[in-house]
């Protein structure tokens, strides 16, 4: 069933008892330029609703739970809330290695949500209001290329920073550390966002560069651009002779981040000096 109002002056609909049943609907919508407020016509029934007045083009549902009891869904409420899940774009690698600094991993783009859990263990956000007919700005944060921080990601207010890069740099995740010596330190992550990057160390017999922060679950404590532990002996490195461990070794350096690490040296095959910066 319609009810149609096109008065051009305030207007009252009455919502009579025992005339519907559990389960009938009535449509109703206003044409005309003056309010129409929908109530019940007499204490025999309740009628609920979080907007019983209707503006001129304004309409609902009006759905019976019983003979005595009714409730207006509007179909024209100005705003709603609305949950949300944001994140931002990780951040890259560290590219290339000099000095015995092996490369950390990149941080995870920073997380910002509503429903089960946000980023760094922090506080569920709040919902966000939007109001109908109304654009927002939307943005994908893309994911940092090597040595570079991830990019933010934007739904109207909310804005989730992208990860840092593997030297230890701050974001919405923080980029793993180099392996520096003694040691080197992740980069903080942001509140409410993500974790900090590992911290990356350099000792005899194992090296390696940090894994990044993570959104929800942490950061790791190794891997970066390796995925694993270097195991070293101290020595020779120069693609020319065995080391102090009496081993032919080989010299391991990175060209650009995010890709695999190139491996060079001596392998009684195809000998192959590396560079000097890198030895």
């Amino acid at each position: 069933t319609h009810v149609q109002m096109t008065a051009a002056t305030a207007t009252t609909i009455s919502v009579p008892a025992a005339t519907f049943a559990a389960g009938d609907s009535l449509f109703i919508s206003s044409l005309g330029a003056g309010a129409c407020t929908i109530q019940a016509a007499s204490t025999a029934i309740t009628v609920n609703g979080s907007n019983l007045v209707l503006a001129q083009y304004g309409g609902g549902t009006l759905r019976f739970q019983s003979a005595s009891a009714a409730t207006f869904f509007s179909g024209s409420a100005s705003s709603i809330n609305v949950d949300f899940l944001v994140v931002a774009g990780g951040g890259g690698g560290y590219g290339g290695i000099i000095t015995d600094q092996y490369g950390g991993g990149g941080g995870a783009g920073g997380m910002r949500c509503t429903i089960t859990a946000t980023g760094g263990s922090g506080s569920l956000e709040t919902p966000l209001t939007i109001t109908r007919n109304t654009n927002y700005a939307v943005v994908v944060g893309a994911g940092g290329a090597g040595g570079t921080s991830g990019s933010p990601s934007v739904f109207s207010s909310i804005v989730s920073f992208g990860g840092g890069y593997g030297d230890g740099i701050t974001g919405g995740s923080g980029g793993g550390s180099r392996a520096i010596n003694p040691s080197g330190t992740g980069g903080s992550g942001l509140s409410n966002q993500g974790f900090a990057g590992g911290n990356g160390a350099l000792n005899p017999g194992t090296s390696s560069g940090a894994g990044g922060g993570g959104g929800v679950g942490g950061g790791v404590h190794a891997g970066g651009l390796w995925g694993a532990s270097f195991v070293s002996c101290l020595g020779r490195f120069d693609g020319v002779g065995p080391d102090q461990c009496g081993r032919n070794r080989m010299v391991r350096y990175g060209h650009a981040a995010g890709q695999n690490a190139v491996e060079s040296g001596l392998n009684n095959h195809n000998p192959i000096t590396p560079p000097a910066q890198q030895r």
